[in-house]
């Protein structure tokens, strides 16, 4: 094995490109364009099930980057963060903002919650299997992402100074 890779850390590095290059594709799709954030997350989940093993390798660079390779693996992670920027500007741009809200301020809305959701999972998972914390966050990054977009309150003026 060490013929081929210098080390541990040059044979995760390898696993990790891999990985990497896998998840683009499923994320893209066959048609290689920027998916709707519908899109991007069923494929998330489908590249989680169908690739348990490259998506704990991309899980773990992505969220918990070991700190000894975190520049190593930052360009790699900077594509996944590009293209979760691009889901949401394909999201803005199909959508109708509140008249008080630009895009610019959506964009970091929505970056905000996506930093905060991670780390607040990262923080309060007690469970160590790695399975387990993948599985768990892309469900719960669904549902953060539902209520984070389309609200927890239903917009009925009807309704308006009822408790």
């Amino acid at each position: 094995m060490y013929h081929n890779f210098s080390g541990k850390s040059d044979l995760y590095l390898a696993c990790v490109q891999e990985s990497f290059e896998k998840a683009l594709t499923v994320f893209l799709g066959e048609e290689g364009q920027v998916p709707s954030l519908v899109d991007y997350m069923e494929r998330r989940h489908q590249f989680y099930q169908q690739f348990p093993e490259h998506s704990h390798i991309f899980f773990e660079a992505m969220i918990a980057t070991p700190e000894e390779l975190e520049a190593e693996i930052a360009p790699q992670k900077e594509v996944f963060l590009n293209l979760n920027e691009q889901v949401c500007q394909k999201l803005l741009s199909e959508s109708k903002l509140k008249d008080h809200i630009d895009e610019k301020q959506a964009t970091a809305y929505l970056r905000l919650i996506q930093d905060m959701f991670r780390s607040y999972y990262l923080t309060v998972s007690s469970d160590n299997s790695l399975t387990n914390l993948v599985s768990g966050y892309e469900q719960q990054l669904s549902h953060v992402l539902e209520m984070m977009i389309y609200g927890i309150i239903e917009d009925d003026p009807s309704k308006k100074g009822e408790t």
